[in-house]
């Protein structure tokens, strides 16, 4: 029988992924390791308190030389400043909700609706009470920003001022056209075997020139390449993403990053991998750099960053379930344009732009699009009348404008491209591609919508086990998204063009 050296046998050899965050390690890297940031930390940036946005900075300044940027996460910065700097003029004063809370209870003490002057005193009070605190409120979160203004001209925007100064000389230099050709590629490879990172955003982001949904993968390779040139030991990604291409869940709780990339970074750059939530990361650099009399600005930096993260879903008021609630209505509805077009928005990470709309419905101008919305509007209020949501949810899409009054395109709520995400059956396979492939077995065959979905069941080509109303579906995306597979010919048939 053979027997091991305790003393010499390492537990971890081979399994150095599957250790987790160690406080300690991560303490070491943040001091002397290399630190990248992801796209979503410069967003976030917009969306803090002036007083913790100026403290974020200074932690930020405190890394020095170790702290980088990959491209392809300043590439994702401009794709989305725009959108982010507009979500924050949809926030809600903090006391709003609370307002309107309290006015519900007060009104329940008066089940016949009728106001007294003793309900009326006390409403009187309350409110100006709320708006003194408002005020206080207003005036430790500093200046809002100006979104008009930064939007028509950058030369006003506070973050870019500050990141231009910070980020000199520490964003990473992108690859040869030639090489990052070869690695979306790659990365495309990698996302059929879901091998980490971005293989959960990938497939949703497709359509985005030129990385076609690699852009995380593409950051990884940035920074492993960076880290090698380096030298150094360990490298610290600091990112609010926490889905599992980037992080080992057990039972939805984080435990780490996912152990593939720890073995990948020790393997091709001899450097121990971590990675950060924003709010952890200034947690811990508040007491590694700790800066002198910003307790207050510490803890509304950490309360701002974690509030960031959800911030979307938290705005919107639209849980997985209301979402899913929504476009159930939609297909029972018969609704599929609105539907098909909900989804478009979503597929392009929450906007639309102006071009993309005319070329989808035909409509550029905010009348036409209004009424296009309709149907769409209506269903939501059908589901706040029902106390499915709640009076203030935000629009499920809406029509935005730019600073002159003129249409930019339709807008989602941001949380609702990671609900889709969620409420999605996982298949490689969309429905009209996976009833092409029945098709294809009989050419000549005239189908009806049932018969093709039977046969997509029968051949395992999707999981129709979460599935909404399958034929539904597809009978939807055949009228709505496809003009050259299928020929419609009356009667509820279709056959495949060949």
């Amino acid at each position: 029988m053979q027997s091991t050296n305790s003393g010499g046998f390492q537990i971890y050899a081979g399994f150095e992924g599957f250790r987790g965050t160690c406080r300690h390690e991560l303490d070491q890297a943040l001091q002397h390791g290399s630190v990248f940031l992801d796209a979503n930390i410069l967003l976030d940036l917009y969306a803090y308190p002036e007083p913790a946005r100026g403290l974020a900075l200074k932690y930020l300044a405190s890394l020095g030389d170790r702290l980088f940027v990959p491209n392809q996460a300043l590439r994702e910065f401009w794709r989305n400043r725009h959108t982010k700097i507009l979500a924050q003029t949809k926030r809600p004063r903090p006391l709003t909700a609370a307002l309107q809370g309290i006015n519900t209870i007060i009104n329940e003490l008066r089940p016949d609706k009728r106001s007294t002057p003793e309900v009326d005193e006390i409403k009187s009070t309350i409110h100006a009470q709320l708006e003194l605190l408002q005020l206080k409120v207003d005036e430790m979160a500093g200046a809002p920003l100006d979104v008009d203004a930064i939007l028509s001209d950058s030369s006003l925007d506070p973050v870019l001022s500050e990141l231009a100064v910070l980020l000199e000389g520490k964003v990473l230099v992108g690859f040869p056209a030639e090489r990052e050709a070869e690695l979306i590629q790659e990365g495309l490879r990698r996302f059929d075997e879901r091998q980490p990172p971005g293989y959960i955003d990938g497939p949703k982001k497709k359509d985005q020139i030129p990385e076609r949904g690699t852009g995380d993968y593409l950051i990884w390779e940035q920074m492993l390449a960076a880290v090698v040139e380096q030298g150094v030991s360990s490298f610290v990604f600091v990112s609010n993403d926490e889905k599992e291409d980037w992080r080992f869940l057990a039972e939805k709780r984080i435990v780490g990053p996912r152990p593939e990339l720890v073995s990948e970074a020790l393997d091709r750059a001899k450097s121990l991998f971590h990675v950060v939530s924003p709010s952890s990361f200034y947690a811990i650099m508040g007491s590694l750099y700790p800066v002198e009399g910003a307790d207050a600005e510490a803890s509304a930096l950490i309360a701002s960053s974690e509030a960031a993260s959800v911030q979307d879903v938290a705005e919107a008021g639209w849980s997985r379930e209301s979402f899913t609630d929504l476009m159930v209505r939609l297909e029972d509805g018969g609704y599929f344009e609105q539907q098909v077009l909900l989804e478009e928005v979503i597929s392009k990470g929450g906007f639309l732009s102006l071009r993309d709309c005319e070329a989808l419905t035909g409509f550029s101008d905010a009348p036409s699009l209004r009424r296009l919305l309709s149907p769409l509007t209506t269903v939501v209020q059908g589901m706040i009348d029902e106390g499915v949501v709640d009076a203030d949810v935000a629009p499920a899409l809406g029509v935005v404008f730019d600073a002159s009054g003129r249409v930019r395109g339709l807008e989602a709520p941001a949380s609702f491209v990671d609900l889709e995400s969620a409420r999605s059956e996982s298949s490689a396979l969309s429905w009209l591609d996976a009833a092409v492939e029945v098709a294809r077995e009989q050419p000549d065959r005239d189908w009806s919508v049932p018969e093709l979905v039977q046969g997509v069941r029968s051949r395992g080509l999707r999981d129709l086990g979460s599935a909404l109303t399958p034929e539904k579906t597809l009978a939807r995306d055949l009228r709505y998204r496809d003009g050259s597979r299928f020929l419609a010919l009356g009667g509820g048939r279709y056959r495949l063009v060949t």
